[in-house]
């Protein structure tokens, strides 16, 4: 927890504006709490309740203010898109959030927003929860504290220094493994710390404790960065892994723990908020939601820009990039128009037809060279446009990913034109397999139904309609979970086990129409012979 905080000045700009989350509240009893003294008994069994809510980090005023978070002229609105289901013994039940505020908090002393800030913001439940001794009552105000970076350049920095971090252990590591680390002199020493100070330590020997000690440091760092979720992709916005979720109390007590809480972004596969609109109502310029013809399904780019309103301001700042005064990534987050400025102006990969023609030819022509910033006018303005993928073949490459009406991922699934074979199924989507193989013999066991389950456990968007995904044609789905479904050999109702990129699918097939035929398995089935150890198939 950062030491003396202030909130940050109302000129600073943060990266989160204009993002779109998904909070994952674990709710539980937490070393510390006092909900047990508030509650009596009150989560004694270990239950814990999970469940989940969508916010947009906006711009607006709020209106009023909470100490914990921030002063009134820089909370900002958390407006609240969605809440979740918990599962418990009397059945389904509906979670909801009302929109609240939130502020970000640095080092009194800071003279640069280019470090770690401090993330606070609150949310209303009206509904509540409870599920076994653990519950929320209806009304309760959330407060949620946690780590940030939202600065595009920090951000960037904190990335070079992971990777030098994890180059400086490997390369270290790799030395010990070859016995390469040269002793030290017979005349050096190397202070070791013991019950009365520094020890000196001489000889052979401190070489090996500097060593330690310097692997120590590196683990440390190392640590840290792996806190940051993200910090590998292009992200101008990075969220701590684990933060704190409390009630407000009474005085002397303050807060009270009432769990704890992670956040992921969401994201669609055209960056700055899905097809057609930017998170928190910005829209993405230049999106225009086409399906592509079938000849051009294997021709698919991937591209950043940066857009603005007038031609001239586009070239100054076209320069400032060249010269090196300021990074894409920063400009697009400081000065585009467009709702993808929140992800350092990345589209994502898209296809012929996805966007503006004139930003369509610029990207699929096969002379526009990588990595280089070219200019594109359009009907919405200026784009500065850096192509930094092209694949311009017209085989038949597996769409890329989707996103779910609604906001939230769907793993694996894309929006293409569908076939003549139609199939209807539903799945959950496990990110470990044996938590998933775990899970189907509890569903097979009758201990919790397959839809209840999706409910509960599945990381797809899918999750909050019991893991329905509807009817779908060939092509929509990942390979593997495509040629399951279409596979004339798959029987219906029974809950097939389907390895993908995004982890194990659980997949009950409903309905199969196959015009033209079936395909051959690709995913791997299940056998009936039953592990007496374990109770599930191998």
């Amino acid at each position: 927890m950062l030491a003396a905080l202030s909130t940050c000045s109302t000129g600073y700009t943060s990266t989160l504006l204009g993002t779109s989350w998904r909070l994952k509240l674990d709710v539980g009893l937490e070393p510390g709490s006092w909900m047990p003294k508030k509650i009596d008994g009150w989560g004694a069994s270990g239950a814990r309740v999970l469940v989940d809510a969508l916010v947009d980090f906006e711009a607006s005023p709020v209106g009023e203010s909470e100490e914990l978070v921030g002063p009134l002229d820089q909370t900002r609105t958390l407006t609240a898109r969605g809440g979740g289901k918990i599962v418990t013994f009397e059945g389904e039940q509906e979670v909801s959030f009302e929109s609240g505020g939130w502020c970000v908090q640095r080092p009194l002393l800071s003279k640069s927003t280019e470090q770690e800030g401090l993330l606070r913001f609150w949310l209303d439940c009206p509904s509540g929860c409870a599920k076994n001794d653990v519950s929320v009552p209806p009304g309760e105000r959330l407060f949620f504290s946690t780590g940030v970076w939202d600065d595009a350049d920090g951000v960037l920095d904190l990335r070079a220094k992971a990777t030098a971090t994890a180059a400086q252990l490997s390369a270290l590591e790799s030395e010990e493994e070859m016995g390469t680390e040269a002793a030290g002199a017979a005349d050096d020493y190397f202070g070791v710390d013991g019950l009365l100070g520094k020890v000196p330590v001489f000889g052979p020997m401190r070489r090996q404790f500097q060593r330690a000690e310097q692997k120590a440091t590196l683990r440390r760092r190392s640590a840290y960065h792996a806190s940051w979720p993200g910090l590998d992709e292009q992200r101008v916005a990075l969220i701590a892994s684990k933060g704190s979720l409390s009630l407000k109390q009474e005085r002397p007590r303050g807060y009270i723990f009432l769990g704890k809480f992670e956040a992921e972004p969401l994201q669609s596969s055209a960056g700055g908020g899905g097809r057609g609109g930017g998170r928190g109502g910005t829209p993405v310029m230049g999106l225009k939601m086409k399906k592509p013809k079938r000849k051009d399904v294997g021709r698919i780019a991937t591209a950043s820009h940066i857009l603005l309103k007038d031609r001239q301001v586009a070239l100054d700042l076209l320069a400032r990039i060249e010269k090196g005064d300021i990074s894409f990534v920063a400009a697009a987050n400081k000065y585009s128009t467009c709702g993808s400025a929140a992800t350092g102006g990345s589209l994502g990969s898209f296809r012929p037809g996805d966007m503006v023609k004139e930003f369509d030819a610029y990207c699929f022509n096969p002379t526009t060279e990588i990595g280089a910033i070219g200019v594109v006018d359009s009907e919405f303005g200026t784009h500065l446009a850096r192509l930094e993928k092209q694949s311009l073949s017209k085989g038949g490459d597996a769409p890329p990913p989707s996103v779910a009406r609604g906001g939230t991922p769907t793993m694996g699934f894309a929006d293409w034109g569908k076939g003549a074979s139609v199939a209807t199924a539903s799945h959950i989507l496990i990110k470990e397999e044996p938590e998933a193989l775990l899970l189907l013999a509890r569903i097979e066991k009758g201990e919790i139904s397959f839809e209840a389950a999706a409910i509960e456990f599945s990381t797809c968007g899918s999750a909050a309609k019991g893991g329905a995904l509807g009817s779908f044609g060939p092509r929509e789905m990942v390979p593997e979970f495509d040629a399951y479904c279409f596979d004339p050999t798959t029987e219906m109702g029974v809950i097939g086990v389907v390895g993908s990129e995004f982890g194990t699918h659980l997949v009950r097939l409903e309905k199969q129409s196959l015009e033209g035929g079936g395909r051959a398995v690709k995913a791997r089935r299940m056998a009936d012979t039953v592990d007496p150890e374990t109770g599930l198939r191998t």
